[in-house]
């Protein structure tokens, strides 16, 4: 009876090595819903994420109760279409516009925090969330921003401030939103963490994306950086013009 049971715990055991689970990664600028076009129609920014159908999700420039997109509370409004868990923080001295999370696995905590701006500069205050979450008895931590328009100096100083978060706690993460910052730039920002702990998602595959504008995409300055054990299946956008700028989908491999 024992070997028998010591042979269950060896085949148990066996099994569980190099179990791994797939997700859908997604970042959307959703520009409360007013498209490329010049049209509010929330209704198309809810569709595409439907088509889209992910597991993780990290908006930016969402609508809370806000006047201008009918007093919706948009990130709730799409995780109930979706089915997810949802974290909200407001941004840029507002209460009813911001950032927002959301997930299709259990929250395990989440929280906002403002990111700081380089001493000179007086710019808009910007936010980031991070959210934990269980993927299948795997912690994986979620880092939504929208970071400044203030150019080099202050995204890299907002980077700066996650990536300490993230040294805090070097969990599998991802860092995911609006950068409003090109690649090249982008990984001169904070060289150590993209030559120890980070890559993008695209150019990791050797894929170049393009991102905004939705109808004539040209720079790519939204992003999906993802720690070095992340496997990297595929990276794409998806065409929609619900916003001005194009949703970014990384399918990832995730090991348990």
């Amino acid at each position: 009876m024992r070997k028998l049971f010591f042979t269950l715990v060896v085949l148990l055991s066996i099994l569980s090595m190099g179990a791994t689970v797939n997700l859908k990664i997604t970042t959307y600028n959703i520009r409360h819903g007013l498209g490329v076009d010049n049209v509010f129609n929330f209704q198309r920014v809810k569709e595409t994420i439907q088509k889209i159908n992910p597991d993780i999700l990290i908006l930016n420039e969402v609508d809370q109760g806000n006047a201008r997109s009918g007093d919706v509370y948009q990130a709730k409004e799409i995780a109930a279409l979706m089915g997810m868990e949802y974290y909200f923080y407001a941004t840029e001295g507002k209460t009813n516009y911001g950032i927002a999370v959301l997930s299709k696995y259990p929250v395990i905590k989440a929280e906002g925090f403002n990111l700081p701006q380089p001493r000179f500069m007086k710019a808009v205050q910007r936010g980031c969330i991070n959210m934990i979450v269980n993927v299948c008895g795997k912690e994986l931590s979620i880092y939504g921003a929208h970071f400044g328009l203030g150019g080099f100096q202050e995204v890299q100083k907002e980077l700066e401030e996650i990536y300490k978060r993230y040294q805090n706690n070097p969990i599998t993460s991802v860092i995911g939103g609006d950068f409003n910052l090109e690649w090249a730039p982008l990984r001169s920002a904070v060289p150590q963490m993209f030559k120890s702990d980070f890559k993008s998602s695209n150019h990791s595959i050797g894929k170049d994306l393009y991102t905004i504008p939705a109808d004539s995409p040209g720079p790519q300055i939204d992003f999906l950086l993802v720690t070095n054990d992340v496997i990297v299946k595929d990276t794409y956008t998806y065409d929609s013009w619900a916003s001005d700028h194009l949703p970014v989908i990384a399918e990832i491999e995730l090991e348990l």
